[in-house]
């Protein structure tokens, strides 16, 4: 018959189950697991584990020998309690009791899983975070990703920054449409790891990862992820690579939506004139000819060639030197992959070049309250029109930044439309003051 397993008091040293914990068998705790305490099974947990309340401040880790052969991956069917806290048959382990509720320790499968509703914002969410707030100059958003199991960084790997990497869904600004659109887009991903500051919220207890903003312009609007590339399994006996949850493919990340709405763009200034007459770029009737005519008997070239020609034998070398040098089989193949993106394209980040906070785009200037008080006196006069004449004839038929001089309906050319709109306004304010 199954046998329960009592400890009388707690646990403070390593308590291993090579294989399963196994139906209808228990282990009991009368004292907590301490910080410096761990209880290893080996395989499944289908049986159950009792601890007191706050009783688990070190580790409690099922399938510790992950990979090992020959036994299969083990499974959690069984049950944990803390408490009054208990946790049973977690879908793919993920429970949804923070550390501080158990005591501050480890309730782990291995590999370790992504906690997604512990997270913040939680993985998967569909409310956005506000772009604004992952760039302003204080009181920064951060994103924390909370892993129910330590971490660490692979080998090879720098930093914390280069551990993960962060992607943004190509065309999911489109979630976001509200006239309709919102498609769900395709699972393609761009680049935006350098948009983003990557570390650790407490180096001595790794679970916690801390992602905000590198400070080098907004994320536009769109889905993203993060993705493991360099992490371990900390504290295990494997050190296994984590496992996170799995998306549109079979990568495993946690994702996370940004919405930098903006407002919409000012309204041109006045109105323009109903029926703007066309330029008459009419082309002269009768345009001059010109009388270019081959003369009739153009001498011929008399160069013929002989009739028997010599041939150099070694005019082009039978191993021609090709333009690019050979390849020397001994010299390994430089990848195109870039360590982080593997080849994407790269986000463009939203700028934010007067670093006042605030998106660039999302500026609106205000409509002047003159708009063609061109001299900028207060009042409507013949300086204005000087002034507005000036810049008209001197950028008339170029293209310009949207606003420039003589661009005064905004549209980022000068032409007679503009022209045609500053008289608009300016005919009937002359004489009058700003205010």
């Amino acid at each position: 018959a199954a046998a329960d397993l009592t400890i009388n008091g707690g646990i403070n040293g390593t308590l291993s189950i090579t294989g399963s914990l196994n139906v209808g068998r228990r282990l009991l705790a009368a004292g907590a697991v301490s910080t410096s305490g761990r209880v290893l099974i080996g395989r499944s947990l289908l049986g159950s584990i009792e601890l007191p309340e706050q009783g688990l401040q070190g580790l409690l880790l099922i399938n510790d020998r992950h990979g090992m052969s020959p036994a299969p991956e083990g499974v959690w069917t069984g049950s944990v309690r803390v408490g009054s806290l208990v946790h049973t048959n977690p879908i793919n382990g993920e429970h949804s009791s923070p550390a501080s509720q158990l005591g501050g320790g480890v309730l782990s499968l291995v590999p370790h899983r992504l906690a997604p509703l512990l997270c913040s914002p939680s993985h998967e969410a569909l409310s956005p975070i506000d772009g604004r707030t992952l760039n302003t100059l204080s009181d920064r958003a951060q994103l924390a990703l909370v892993s129910y199991g330590p971490l660490k960084l692979a080998q090879g790997v720098a930093g914390w920054q280069d551990a993960v990497r962060i992607e943004r869904r190509v065309g999911s600004e489109n979630l976001f449409d509200s006239g309709g659109g919102g498609a769900t887009p395709p699972c393609q991903w761009e680049q935006a790891t350098h948009l983003f500051a990557v570390s650790i919220a407490d180096a001595a207890d790794p679970r916690t990862i801390i992602i905000e903003s590198a400070g080098v312009g907004f994320a536009p609007t769109g889905e993203y992820r993060v993705v493991p590339v360099g992490l371990l399994s900390d504290k295990t006996m494997t050190e296994p690579a984590p496992r996170w949850p799995g998306g549109c493919d079979t990568i495993g990340a946690y994702t996370f939506r940004v919405l930098l709405d903006c407002p919409l763009p000012p309204a041109e200034p006045k109105v323009p004139p109903k029926d703007p007459p066309k330029e008459p770029k009419i082309p002269p009737k009768d345009p001059p000819k010109e009388p270019k005519v081959p003369p009739k008997d153009p001498p011929k070239e008399p160069k013929v060639p002989p009739k028997d020609p010599v041939t150099p034998p070694d005019i082009t070398p039978i191993d021609p030197p090709t333009k690019t040098p050979p390849k020397n089989p001994d010299e390994p193949t430089i990848p195109t992959i870039t360590p982080q993106g593997q080849g994407q394209a790269i986000v463009t980040p939203v700028p934010d070049v007067d670093n006042d906070g605030e998106p660039d785009p999302c500026q609106v200037t205000p409509a002047p309250l003159c708009p063609c008080d061109a001299s900028g006196e207060g009042s409507i006069d013949l300086l204005d029109l000087l002034e507005f004449l000036n810049g008209w004839v001197a950028n008339v038929g170029s293209s310009v930044p949207a606003g420039s001089s003589g661009d005064f309906n905004a549209d980022g050319a000068v032409d007679l439309l503009d022209l045609l709109g500053f008289l608009d306004c300016w005919l009937p304010s002359v004489g009058s003051t700003c205010g």
